[in-house]
């Protein structure tokens, strides 16, 4: 909403109070505000989400966009809770007569750079304290004091993430209760091999490293069950991974793999992210993971998919866009719970009939940026429950009669950048149309028709 007018300027003594009343009360909100962020994190960091759960995962949908939303709880410690951040609110209030905007928010304040040394001090501090969480994050040290071993007895959660750590020390297997540890955004290239003394470890984030293979010792750590290894530079998957069976996210987004190992013992796995990669192929029995409700394959050089793609049936979210894909197994009618079918920027020029017919739930289609001729051949039944549909950028020179009969729910239809030379007879029926994109085609008489339509 935009406001467009408001009354005139008041004057007068009332009117200085209120501005003073309404001053002070900013200022207590952003103070409060301030504490707030300090205690628990900017929401800009997602690795600093106000989270109630230390595996809870955003939608995971939006999950498919982006799979760095995975967001940990953690408890505030060397950076952002043992000293006050000290922000400052400036507030600018209007005079009575003035026309002036109010800003109200904080000043930046330079962090003050933490030392090696100041690591040394937290660490004896929660010992001290038996804290279960230590928190180093965004600190700028560039190694891990040996003497984190101290912390053997009751550590459960490390935070390392944003730092200058290009290694960790040996004596990191010696927090045999570690469950949770976040390494993200430094300049790991490996990982020490007493790491594997970290039984209990579930949760592994090393996204944002220069990791050239996955370390050997991950595939020792068999409580695994989020392995997060996005953006390194891994170019091949072992066999190995097959050894952790507990896996539920596995995220290995933006590396350079172009294959992938055998996965059928990882019958946990609920969301596998290979998007941004090289891949070329996946493996035959991919059927197998039945748990599997998001499959991300965005951005990658597939040619075609395994007909055992068909066996996953609580597929939620399939990611499928800007392959190399020059069609589509049948069998991927069986993944009856999407509700959202993307095939964007792929090699297609038709679909097997029964897909989208007997994927029922969708809401969206597109099929933009491919090479088709002709709608998808099943006919009215096949738009029943969608609301968007986008075929841009094809070769499509014909509407069928008839075709949006049972369309009762859809409101986008996108047919920009194809070779229409008319529309059907019934198109004045498509009434429940909001949005319609017929640019750039061929029709030679839209305007009476758009005209007939709109009346």
């Amino acid at each position: 909403k935009m406001a467009t007018g408001g009354p005139g300027a008041s004057s007068g003594s009332a009117a200085s109070a209120a501005a003073a009343a309404a001053a002070a009360a900013a200022a207590a909100a952003a103070a409060n505000q301030g504490d707030e962020a300090a205690s628990l994190g900017s929401p800009e960091d997602p690795s600093r989400s106000q989270c109630t759960s230390p595996f809870a995962v955003e939608d995971t949908h939006a999950l498919m966009q982006d799979f760095d939303q995975l967001s940990i709880a953690k408890k505030s410690s060397m950076c952002s809770g043992s000293t006050p951040d000290p922000k400052k609110t400036k507030v600018t209030v209007q005079r009575p007569g003035e026309v002036k905007a109010v800003m109200c928010g904080p000043v930046p304040v330079k962090k003050s750079k933490k030392t090696d040394q100041d690591a040394v001090k937290e660490i004896q501090r929660c010992r001290e304290d038996n804290d279960s969480r230590l928190d180093l994050s965004k600190c700028q040290i560039a190694a891990l004091p040996g003497c984190i071993k101290d912390l053997a007895a009751n550590l459960t959660e490390l935070y390392l993430y944003s730092n200058k750590l290009v290694s960790l020390p040996m004596e990191i297997g010696h927090l045999f209760g570690l469950e949770i540890l976040m390494l993200q955004e430094n300049s790991l290239t490996n990982l020490p091999d007493t790491l594997a003394s970290c039984s209990r470890l579930r949760l592994l984030d090393v996204r944002h490293n220069k990791l050239c293979e996955i370390p050997p010792v991950i595939f020792k750590l068999t409580s695994l069950t989020h392995l997060l290894l996005r953006f390194n530079r891994i170019r091949e998957v072992e066999d190995d991974l097959r050894q952790l069976t507990k896996l539920q996210i596995l995220s290995l987004r933006e590396n350079k793999i172009r294959s992938l190992p055998a996965l059928d013992s990882l019958q946990e796995l609920v969301t596998l992210d290979v998007s941004h990669n090289n891949l070329v192929e996946l493996p035959d029995n991919i059927g197998l993971c039945l748990q599997l409700t998001t499959l991300n394959l965005q951005h990658n050089e597939l040619k075609s998919l395994p007909e055992s793609i068909g066996c996953l049936r609580s597929l939620q979210h399939l990611g499928l866009r800007y392959n190399h894909l020059k069609q589509v197994p049948k069998s991927l009618a069986n993944c009856g719970l999407l509700d959202e079918f993307n095939l964007e920027g792929n090699n297609l020029e038709t679909l097997p009939d029964s897909v989208l017919m007997n994927l029922n739930r969708l809401t969206s289609i597109t099929l933009s940026r491919n090479y088709f001729k002709a709608f998808p051949g099943g006919g009215p039944q096949q738009f029943i429950s969608v609301q968007t549909l986008n075929l841009d950028h094809n070769q499509v020179n014909k509407i069928p009669f008839g075709i949006f009969s049972r369309a009762a729910s859809l409101t986008k239809l996108n047919m920009r950048d194809n070779l229409l030379t008319a529309l059907p007879p019934d198109f004045s029926s498509w009434t429940s149309l909001v949005e319609l994109n017929l640019g750039t085609n061929q029709l030679a008489d839209c305007p009476r028709m758009l005209k007939n339509w709109c009346n």
